[in-house]
């Protein structure tokens, strides 16, 4: 068999291994400098992995209305615990590995979209690429397994859109479909959208009912058996009972709710803010910082393909004339516009992420081969791709990332003894005009302790002479 047409046809394949092994790189280092610890009490992790265990060894279930976290995420590392006696490394790792299909699943949708394969190439590879994705799926956190979860959604209707008879595809969306609103509740109104492309145009699928039929009942078997246990203890038929108010009250406010109309209009001032969050390059932290891994995970600097650059291509993506990019681009934009009431914080943004690096793959093809043919419809396509590059190279992430995470980088290369590191990033915090004179302080305190006097006199020069610049 020709080699070139057997990297092609396996490519997707190779995308999976490599995604786990960089994964593996990234873990083993991270684990070297002490990172990837089992989480805290008090945090969301440390609260779900106590659920998944006890659900594990001892059978015994969370109980609605007090736990408020993802039912499918929950049961999905009570199975990792039971595979690996609760070992934490071992769940990171095969946590790792499920994830590691998300590449493989976005080449094949990109193949049976009919976007061709260097352009389902190119999607999986923008993948690897986002380390934020990569590193959150090492986390105890549902978004790399969500982001499977609608992706494989997407691969199966979009199979259904291609086949004439395609009940078996439908099935299989509705089950993801169930999945995902076991996942996040947001995910309700973007579950629904697809089913309208089984009636455009109306005579392509004579059973369209049926499909329609199938997908809802397979969603709502998934959902069922959690839909019966906390109507059976709460009387309420909600995936969580009582976390709608309770996530709304955390982003908007305690108040928010004491007035519906007060409510809304602070989420429409706060719009513009949200939607720049959606597209920044900017990886906004919560429980998981990218950049503080960055700094003691080098892979991490390696894969930093900026999500502005993939809002940017699905522009020339509309180029493909076919139902599945519209598709594609609609559920982009109705997951997003779900989150509307929420801070963004980058975790918010991997369950799209797969659907993003599709569409910015075909937008890839698209754009290179209007530049290959010096087409001026390249021209209109520039201001956006140009923005997205600007704004990336704008973006100083050092300015953004909150002071205590600054100082607790710095603490954390220092305990390690890496003083040359924690001088470098000291030195960089001032450059960008975020000193930490008491981080400065302190690697001149640890290098004299360490009789390293040249070091401290090298490094006291340096943050002086950019001090005073």
């Amino acid at each position: 068999m020709n080699p070139d047409r057997l990297l092609r046809r396996h490519f997707g394949k190779i995308l999976c291994v490599l995604n786990f092994t960089l994964g593996f790189l990234v873990w083993f280092q991270g684990s070297r400098m002490g990172l990837f610890s089992a989480p805290r009490p008090g945090m969301d992790q440390y609260t779900m992995l106590e659920a998944a265990v006890s659900m594990a060894k001892e059978g015994v279930l969370p109980v609605p209305g007090r736990y408020l976290y993802s039912p499918a995420y929950t049961l999905f590392l009570a199975a990792l615990a039971k595979l690996t006696g609760g070992l934490l490394p071992a769940m990171r790792l095969l946590q790792l590995a499920v994830s590691s299909l998300i590449p493989w699943v976005i080449f094949r949708t990109s193949v049976y979209a009919g976007f061709g394969r260097t352009s389902a190439a190119v999607a999986g590879t923008m993948w690897i690429f986002c380390g934020s994705a990569l590193l959150i799926s090492l986390d105890f956190l549902r978004a790399a397994p969500l982001a499977l979860c609608f992706t494989a959604l997407l691969y199966f209707f979009v199979r259904s859109l291609r086949r004439r008879k395609g009940l078996c595809q439908a099935a299989a969306a509705g089950v993801f479909a169930g999945l995902c609103i076991l996942g996040r509740e947001n995910f309700i109104p973007v579950v629904c959208l697809p089913v309208l492309f089984w009636f455009i145009p109306a005579s392509k699928h004579p059973d369209k009912y049926g499909r329609l039929a199938l997908y809802a009942l397979c969603a709502f078997l998934v959902m069922s058996p959690v839909l019966v246990y906390n109507f059976h203890h709460t009387s309420s038929l909600a995936i969580l009972p009582g976390n709608g108010r309770n996530v709304f009250e955390f982003m908007q406010g305690k108040d928010s709710l004491a007035s519906p109309v007060r409510a809304v209009a602070g989420v429409i001032r706060r719009m513009p803010g949200t939607v720049f969050a959606m597209i920044s390059p900017f990886e906004n932290p919560n429980s998981l910082s990218f950049y503080a891994h960055r700094e003691a995970i080098l892979t991490l600097k390696v894969l930093c393909l900026p999500v502005t650059l993939l809002f940017a291509l699905l522009f020339p993506a509309l180029l493909i004339r076919s139902r599945t990019i519209l598709l594609t681009e609609l559920l982009i934009g109705i997951y997003f516009s779900s989150l509307v009431f929420c801070e963004i914080y980058y975790r918010f943004r991997i369950p799209v992420l797969p659907l993003l690096c599709i569409a910015g793959g075909a937008g890839a093809v698209r754009f290179a081969g209007l530049v290959k043919k010096r087409s001026v419809g390249a021209l209109f396509f520039l201001p956006p791709l140009a923005s997205a590059l600007w704004l990336t190279a704008a973006t100083v992430p050092e300015k953004m990332i909150p002071r205590s995470e600054r100082e607790a980088t710095v603490g954390f290369l220092l305990d390690r003894r890496r003083f040359d590191q924690a001088g470098e990033l000291l030195l960089r915090y001032r450059k960008c005009g975020v000193a930490s004179p008491q981080g400065e302080r302190l690697l001149v305190r640890y290098l004299l302790k360490h009789d390293r006097r040249e070091d401290a006199a090298y490094w006291h020069e340096a943050f002086l002479s950019e001090r005073t610049r």
